[in-house]
């Protein structure tokens, strides 16, 4: 696989509110990096302090490095030790180096693979919710190989809550009638249709 994946991210505010608690952010270097938190509490400040930390956890890392999970393991520790005592967040981060995908998930985040068969898989099925900051974390790896026309999906659960598993099949499905930038949109406006309950944020891959 020569051609880098697409990157598209959207993240929406909760109904009636102006901070999001969701961030993200979409590293387009050499190596390709996503990550996506969720915060609570002093929320939207927090979710942005673990990215700017993660960035410079991992800034200097060599494809070999990020393709090893005791590392992972390493920064995901580090990270939860700096929120320690305070406010907590979800973490769920993905580097793609030449067709696999690697990282690492806490709390409920979920992400999702549409295969190029049609089907969906929960790649982080199994992964605890402690979040960063309990000091009880329990990074879940993440590790996937990829093929083309293939996507994965990283979502907050404000965005894949309100949606069953058919559904997002349903709009992975789809894929072929939207740009890929509008796919994103298409699964926070389908969530939305049941009421912004909560922060939103949905960031998929296509291969």
């Amino acid at each position: 696989m020569t051609k880098k994946p697409e990157i598209y991210g959207l993240s929406k505010a909760q109904e009636g509110k102006k901070a999001n608690e969701d961030s993200f952010i979409i590293l387009r270097g050499e190596i390709q990096i996503v990550a996506v938190c969720d915060g609570a509490g002093n929320a939207e400040q927090v979710a942005k302090k673990v990215l700017r930390s993660f960035q410079a956890l991992i800034q200097n890392a060599r494809p070999e490095e990020l393709l090893v999970f005791p590392n992972w393991r390493k920064w995901v520790k580090l990270l939860d030790s700096n929120l320690l005592g305070g406010n907590q967040s979800t973490f769920t981060a993905i580097a793609i180096i030449d067709n696999r995908i690697v990282g690492a998930n806490v709390g409920d985040n979920r992400v999702y693979k549409f295969d190029k068969n049609g089907s969906v898989s929960i790649l982080t099925h199994g992964s605890s919710k402690k979040r960063l900051g309990s000091g009880e974390v329990d990074p879940y790896p993440i590790s996937n190989l990829m093929e083309k026309s293939e996507i994965v999906s990283i979502m907050t659960d404000g965005a894949w809550s309100p949606l069953s598993l058919s559904k997002i099949t349903a709009l992975f499905r789809k894929r072929l009638s939207f740009h890929p930038a509008d796919l994103t949109g298409k699964f926070i406006e389908e969530a939305g249709q049941y009421g912004r309950y909560d922060d939103m944020t949905v960031v998929n891959i296509f291969f």
